[in-house]
């Protein structure tokens, strides 16, 4: 059993507001928990050496309810401490609970006809 598995809604609503933040997502405004750092990375081997998949390497994670994340995919955004970044995978814990794991979205639009 994990963590969370023992907590009633009164815990969970306890929990969001001791260690909540604001944060931003395609449906609008919500509190989720923010962990900067994911779990460490597993590294594979392969013929070539040691080799990480992206979705194996550390990345900050944000725990939100079930219904704030029921609608997030791949590739949305979302905003937490002004950074911007974007889901890379949805985990549904079946308690009421997602972790949403992010990666910075790091993608700038060239300023008018700079590239040409």
């Amino acid at each position: 059993m994990g963590a969370f598995s023992s907590l009633t809604a009164d815990g969970l609503t306890a929990l969001f507001a001791s260690h909540g933040e604001p944060c931003t997502l395609p449906s609008g405004a919500a509190v989720g928990i923010f962990h900067p750092v994911g779990a460490p990375p597993v590294a594979g081997t392969s013929e070539v050496g040691l080799s990480t998949r992206l979705s194996q390497q550390p990345a900050p994670t944000l725990l939100l309810r079930a219904a704030d994340a029921e609608n997030l995919a791949d590739g949305d955004p979302v905003t937490v401490r002004a950074t911007a970044y974007r889901v890379t995978r949805t985990d549904d814990s079946g308690l009421g609970l997602h972790t949403v794991r992010l990666m910075p979205d790091t993608h700038v639009q060239p300023e008018g006809d700079r590239w040409r």
